[in-house]
């Protein structure tokens, strides 16, 4: 009798879970492994593209979709990056669309308080936020105090993945940047973008990219276990 409800309870699980969208353009591992374009762009240009960028006379046409920093390191491939961060956030028990939802949450609440406050878009923030429903399992979460941080730049960064031949996605720019810290694990994240539409959460909904170049000082790069612990404070 107890191995037939263990059964029966896994079982529901496992149905429950696979059901459920991980990223909203890719939707299983095997997606990933054989990925061959993204918004019609080759592999090849996307990699081109993710290189650092010294200077913007080097690609007149396609500066704005790149950065200085790069969005991979030397000897990175985007295939690889994917595969990597997909079998973390993996085993961290959780979906990259449940992490970029609980990001935006997050990003809307601060723009409400800065609303409801009279405070001024680059004044710091202190919140106060509980990351329900994060992980696939339920568990039990505490509130976190997070700090955020948001930089105005002049400037505008287009999405990586900005393909001109179809503009009916990844067409939107951006120019701010939040910065999120969690002070009792001394984690913190900065994200690019406004919102899960632009920039980086836009990257981690659609197809699970943290973006990668950590060797490189991509400041951009999000480690999946930082943004958990960020987060919930685990």
């Amino acid at each position: 009798g107890v191995c037939v409800c263990i059964c029966i309870c896994i079982c529901v699980c496992v149905q429950k879970y696979m059901g459920e969208r991980i990223a909203l353009k890719l939707s299983s591992l095997s997606d990933v492994e054989n990925l061959r374009c993204v918004n019609g762009l080759l592999l090849e240009e996307i990699e081109r593209r993710a290189a650092p960028l010294l200077d913007k006379t080097e690609d007149p046409v396609r500066w704005r979709c790149r950065s200085s920093s790069g969005f991979l390191s030397p000897g990175e491939s985007f295939v690889g990056v994917l595969v990597a961060d997909w079998k973390r956030v993996s085993e961290l028990g959780t979906t990259h669309l449940r992490l970029a939802q609980h990001l935006d949450k997050v990003i809307s609440l601060v723009v409400q308080k800065r609303k409801e406050e009279g405070l001024g878009p680059s004044v710091p923030c202190t919140l106060s936020y509980l990351a329900e429903g994060l992980f696939l399992d339920n568990r039990s979460v505490v509130a976190q105090t997070l700090e955020i941080r948001t930089d105005f730049f002049l400037g505008y960064q287009q999405s990586l993945f900005f393909n001109a031949d179809n503009k009916e996605d990844e067409v939107l720019e951006w120019n701010k940047d939040f910065t999120i810290s969690n002070s009792m694990t001394g984690k913190s994240i900065r994200i690019g973008g406004d919102g899960i539409l632009k920039g980086t959460l836009s990257y981690i909904a659609n197809y699970g990219f943290y973006e990668g170049g950590s060797s490189v000082g991509n400041l951009y790069r999000v480690e999946p276990q930082d943004l958990v612990s960020v987060l919930t404070g685990v």
